[in-house]
């Protein structure tokens, strides 16, 4: 049986920001747009005043004056990125980055080895990186990548989540459709219109319904409904495909000279 673990940072850029510089610590910091645009990441002290990732930039300032917004810097996130894989190789030389502040470990006969269990791999994991880089993690410990990911974003911030072998379908079972990364939008509305809004409800549909729904790839979303997922842990690059650069105007900006000067500079 495997053993697979997936990390996963809590408020990764807003964490790295306060750990890089001393002054926002202990106090509420977003990162996003200064001005004009949306927060991608806040730390503890702004989500308890109410601010989420995705509010404008405008509603965050008036919500809270006090705020402290300071643009991405992702040269910086990739470092500490970095910083923690290489914590990761450690353990195992098994490790695959999910997206940056986020990757999975087999750990699999791993226990052999370091002489410990894969809980108390994981904790001393999150214990160096909590004290070395100020960064919180969280984990999920199950045998495959996909309920391990689950597991791992269940109980944010800060938890450690453990999947007995055999429980898969079970742990689940009472989930939200949404849990399952990489399903389709569409195909996800589809199948909540029909009544099915849990992963359990997934796993159990006849495989011809699911299939009108589904097509091809019915099969494969109801065996991972179900907790099956072979999936192995391979090492490679990032998926950055989300990533973006942007410019920031102080203002609506309409003028084709300088919309093609500002394209000349992200590319």
């Amino acid at each position: 049986m495997r053993t697979i673990i997936h990390w996963d940072a809590d408020r990764f850029f807003a964490s790295i920001e306060q750990a890089a510089d001393r002054r926002l610590r202990h106090r509420p910091v977003a990162v996003g747009a200064v001005h004009r645009g949306a927060i991608l990441s806040a730390s503890p002290e702004a989500r308890r005043l109410g601010v989420r990732p995705g509010w404008p930039t405008a509603r965050a300032r008036r919500a809270i004056p006090h705020l402290v917004i300071v643009p991405p810097h992702y040269d910086l996130y990739e470092r500490f990125s970095d910083q923690i894989l290489s914590l990761c190789y450690e353990t195992s030389p098994a490790v695959e980055p999910a997206s940056v502040g986020a990757a999975w470990i087999d750990l699999t006969g791993a226990e052999r080895l370091l002489h410990q269990s894969p809980e108390t791999t994981v904790a001393r994991l999150r214990k160096t990186v909590r004290e070395w880089l100020h960064v919180s993690l969280s984990a999920g410990i199950a045998s495959n990548k996909l309920t391990a990911r689950i597991a791992a974003r269940l109980r944010k911030p800060g938890a450690q989540v453990t999947v007995p072998p055999g429980t898969e379908r079970d742990f689940l079972a009472p989930l939200p459709l949404r849990a399952l990364a990489g399903l389709d939008p569409q195909a996800l509305a589809t199948l909540e219109v029909a009544g099915i809004h849990s992963i359990g409800q997934l796993a159990r549909i006849p495989l011809d319904a699911l299939g009108s729904v589904l097509g091809r790839s019915a099969l494969l979303w109801q065996r991972r409904a179900q907790g099956l997922n072979e999936e192995p842990v391979a090492a490679k690059q990032p998926q950055t495909e989300g990533w973006h650069e942007s410019i920031e105007f102080a203002e609506d900006a309409w003028e084709e000279p300088v919309l093609l000067a500002a394209l000349r500079q992200l590319t």
